[in-house]
């Protein structure tokens, strides 16, 4: 996905928020760090070390949640989580996208952007946002 942004020379804001137990456990971490989008920032949340991803930690990067299009990936427990936060911070429903994969026990997480189609090497949790324009 966010090689066809960079293909398509998107020029938004886009947030990766990849939330995995730990860093060597970490699907994709090293590629996640070299995106060449230009308004691109990568977040990783390793939860053996660090908090959840929660409102605070978004608002701290994001500045504002109502302005941004969220696409969640992840188990169940989490996009239905991540969800709820984005929904009690005053997100717009039609503002948030999911898939949710079930729940199978998975380790990692991001959110991505709902214009583009997930591809099958994203089957993890994830958290992708974009600036709306």
């Amino acid at each position: 996905m966010l090689k066809t942004l960079a293909q398509q020379q998107f020029a938004g804001e886009v947030a990766v928020f990849y939330s995995n137990k730990t860093e060597t456990s970490a699907a994709f971490h090293s590629e996640l760090q070299h995106s060449t989008l230009a308004n691109y920032s990568y977040l990783p949340v390793f939860t053996a070390t660090q908090k959840r991803l929660n409102a605070a930690f978004l608002k701290e990067h994001l500045h504002t949640l109502t302005d941004c299009e969220y696409y969640i990936v992840g188990t169940h427990s989490f996009t239905k989580a991540m969800q709820e936060l984005l929904l009690n911070e005053k997100v717009p429903a039609a503002f948030i996208f999911k898939d949710d994969f079930g729940s199978v026990s998975l380790m990692t997480s991001y959110l991505l952007s709902k214009l583009y189609p997930l591809s099958s090497q994203f089957y993890q949790q994830s958290v992708l946002q974009h600036r709306r324009q």
